[in-house]
């Protein structure tokens, strides 16, 4: 993004009551709960364009103190949830705004930040709530991916005096990585007429260097495949989790 059009998001964002907090802009609430913005960028499709994606969160500070804790991070100003704007609108769908170059962009700007205000204020006063955070993570919200929520809704478990139920999503968590795929699970999508000509590669397990991988895809024929399992297929445990795991069950 050229500095111009950041300055002038920014300039703007400020004049909402938003103030810039490493990667992202944050509001108070209350003296616990802060409204965020942030947006991811894209340059690649079309040259001397900027597609800008909002992204809009709410940050609860008590809930990021215990999260850092427990995940053995230094203090971490990040939204505890966000969602895309696009699935907050009527469309619910990926949404971005086209920003040109040596173009006047007011118009744009003008309607981007119309829409976080039409649809970021009712995310917002809903998510201050913490009953709502905790439903919010507990059905899986769009943009919540599994590595945030086996580590988030344990933590929200706890906050609501219910340790128990969270000790319940690690385990039921370690069990799932823990867990081969089969090849039918990873030939999932696949179609039918070329998984008889796919190879799976497991990693950890079939041992192939770059090389060898650079010449099964040039000598690969019509309607074959080749598919990659990574280590969250193959009952790969991450480490990290574990250690994650055992401070969480040493809370009082």
């Amino acid at each position: 993004m050229n500095t111009k059009l950041n300055t002038l998001i920014k300039t703007k964002l400020c004049e909402l009551g938003f103030k810039k907090k490493k990667y992202d802009f944050f509001r108070p609430i209350n003296d616990n709960v802060y409204a965020t913005i942030g947006y991811t960028t894209a340059t690649h499709r079309m040259k001397a364009h900027t597609l800008i994606n909002p992204i809009i969160g709410i940050a609860y500070e008590d809930v990021n103190r215990l999260y850092d804790q427990m995940c053995g991070y230094q203090h971490n100003i990040a939204p505890t949830l966000w969602m895309p704007i696009g699935y907050l609108m009527p469309e619910v769908n990926f949404k971005e705004w086209d920003f040109i170059d040596s173009v006047d962009n007011e118009d744009i700007l003008t309607d981007m930040l119309s829409a976080i205000q039409k649809y970021g204020e009712p995310y917002w006063d809903k998510m201050s709530y913490f009953d709502n955070l905790f439903d919010a993570v507990f059905v899986r919200t769009t943009g919540l991916f599994n590595g945030k929520r086996n580590r988030l809704l344990p933590i929200l478990y706890y906050m609501r005096g219910e340790k128990e139920k969270g000790q319940q999503v690690i385990d039921d968590a370690i069990k799932e990585m823990q867990r081969v795929k089969s090849d039918v699970e990873l030939l999932e999508g696949v179609p039918t007429c070329v998984q008889v000509n796919t190879k799976i590669l497991r990693v950890g397990v079939d041992t192939a260097n770059k090389e060898e991988v650079d010449k099964m895809f040039n000598n690969m024929k019509p309607g074959s495949a080749i598919v990659f399992a990574g280590p969250t297929d193959s009952g790969f445990v991450d480490p990290e989790y574990i250690k994650f795991a055992e401070r969480y069950k040493a809370l009082p």
